[in-house]
């Protein structure tokens, strides 16, 4: 059953491939045919033993109308243009592999012109840096290497970088107590230096 539905589907597809382009007789033609396959598959199923060789050499005919199939010249002229799609095609492709060859070899020679032009760089670059050392021997000038911080300046900046900011203001605060105490001891002494002439004065009065 399976095998007599799978001819006629396959049958009707290759039918279908000699209709006319109209599709309305392709629809028709397609339902003509499907009813014609189920009721040959209605038939194989009743049928039994020996009557089943009998039933596979049976022949059902299906006819159609003049116009409902292209002629035989349309057929022809529709293969021939397949064919010419296909070698024009084919001749795109070949072309296209002719042309990712050359591409491909342009690559290459870009490559190595570029490390060619790479290579000579880096010679150049060599001879400079010996040229350079040449002239430091003999003028005595070696090359600069920064300018050289004393111990004091680096242990300052380490200071300032550990410093947090509570010990920082502890500083200042202490800073300023002993600016103000300092302050207040000279100011008191300009005092009793002040008054001690004065006592003299009045001493030397009641003499």
């Amino acid at each position: 059953m399976e095998d007599i539905r799978y001819q006629f589907e396959n049958n009707s597809v290759l039918f279908r491939g000699n209709l006319a382009n109209d599709e309305s007789t392709r629809n028709e033609i397609s339902i003509h045919l499907s009813k014609l396959a189920s009721t040959v598959v209605q038939l194989y199923k009743k049928t039994k033993g020996r009557a089943t060789k009998d039933f596979h050499e049976k022949v059902k005919t299906f006819h159609v109308r003049e116009g409902q199939v292209k002629s035989v010249r349309e057929s022809q002229e529709e293969m021939e243009s397949i064919r010419d799609k296909i070698k024009e095609w084919k001749a795109k492709h070949k072309n296209l592999e002719e042309e990712t060859k050359e591409i491909y070899q342009e690559m290459i020679v870009s490559l190595t012109e570029s490390n060619k032009v790479i290579g000579e760089l880096q010679k150049s670059n060599r001879e400079l840096e010996n040229y350079i050392t040449v002239l430091e021997e003999a003028t005595g000038i070696s090359a600069y290497k920064g300018k050289q911080v004393s111990k004091e300046k680096q242990k300052t900046r380490t200071l300032k970088c550990f410093l947090s900011r509570a010990d920082t203001a502890f500083f200042v605060f202490s800073n300023l107590l002993t600016t103000v105490t300092t302050i207040n001891s000279e100011r008191k002494f300009e005092a009793d230096s002040l008054s001690f002439p004065t006592k003299l004065n009045m001493s030397r009065l009641q003499s």
